[in-house]
């Protein structure tokens, strides 16, 4: 049965500290259905935010960091807890407004944990793709934007193929994923209505 396969990963709590308009804030969760409730600008959106930050380091507001930040502070923080299978999992994302921020899961920088092979699934940009990053057991590759890869980065992604699945997309695909999709060394699918 493939449903009983599937693991349902929930968040237990979250705690926001300089984030948005909270000084600090801690939501406790329950499986299930959760309603969040408040009088208007109260900060449910920032509840939300927050979840779709910890879960993509992207917010759906705005692009830069210290836009999030609670003003007047230089730092914000983060903290998710997590739960699958019984299993709890922290991860903790840094806010600053000078530099870039910061991702932990149960005290590891990513890379560590990729190392280690503490993460299913882990989203970023090229620099994963770095020399200096090993993955343990990772099992899908997603490539964004694939013609804003260079040829070392797509040399690494090479690499990786023998034991990897590889999923890359492009709205414009370079001539030479196209040649290679022709000529039947790579598959091509094309997405024709939203």
């Amino acid at each position: 049965c493939y449903s009983c396969q599937i693991k349902i990963m929930y968040i237990k709590s979250l705690t926001l500290k300089n984030f948005r308009n909270y000084s600090e804030q801690k939501v406790n969760f329950d499986k299930g259905l959760n309603v969040i409730f408040g009088s208007n600008a109260q900060g449910k959106t920032n509840i939300l935010e927050a979840i779709y930050l910890a879960a993509t380091t992207k917010s759906h507001k705005g692009s830069k960091d210290k836009d999030i930040v609670r003003f007047g502070r230089e730092e914000g923080h983060i903290r998710t807890y997590l739960e699958r299978d019984g299993v709890e999992t922290r991860v903790d994302m840094h806010l600053r407004k000078s530099r870039s921020k910061g991702i932990a899961i149960d005290g590891q920088k990513i890379k560590k944990a990729a190392e280690n092979g503490d993460v299913d699934i882990i989203i970023g940009t090229h620099r994963l793709l770095g020399r200096d990053i090993e993955f343990k057991d990772l099992g899908l590759l997603v490539v964004d934007e694939e013609q804003r890869f260079g040829v070392k980065h797509k040399e690494r992604i090479k690499e990786l193929k023998n034991n990897v699945d590889v999923l890359t997309l492009s709205a414009t695909p370079i001539p030479r994923t196209l040649h290679m999709s022709m000529i039947n060394i790579r598959d091509m699918s094309v997405l024709t209505e939203p």
